[in-house]
């Protein structure tokens, strides 16, 4: 689990540079961290709008967007956003009884979603 919530923070690393060189903003009302221009809850809806470079939930888009042959689409962006964000909460704070609770299969996975992710957001930096 520790693994994947290693992978989960180099998402957030590039996605927050990203994000504050295309300049992603808040709608008004939005509920952000003051100390942080991207909190942990929003990030799917970050990685989204850097994906379109249109606005997602509470998250006004801007940037070109990632364009490159074979990216993700935005929807799978976020889905895929979404679970490392939850491995990682069940990695810091805790899952189950069980360790290691994925399979081989499972865990490589939710390695290439980070893989992938990482790749797709590099090319906005």
């Amino acid at each position: 689990m520790q693994a994947l919530a290693r992978r989960y923070y180099l998402v957030y690393v590039y996605a927050v540079q990203a994000a504050e060189k295309h300049g992603v903003a808040f709608r008004r009302g939005a509920q952000t961290d003051d100390d942080r221009t991207v909190s942990h809850r929003s990030l799917p809806n970050v990685v989204q709008a850097l994906y379109t470079g249109q606005n997602s939930g509470p998250v006004i888009g801007a940037g070109p967007g990632i364009t490159r042959a074979g990216r993700l689409t935005d929807r799978d962006a976020f889905v895929y956003t979404n679970v490392l964000q939850k491995d990682r909460i069940y990695a810091d704070y805790g899952y189950s009884e069980v360790p290691e609770p994925y399979d081989r299969k499972t865990f490589d996975e939710r390695v290439g979603y980070a893989e992938r992710l990482v790749e797709d957001l590099r090319t906005l930096l």
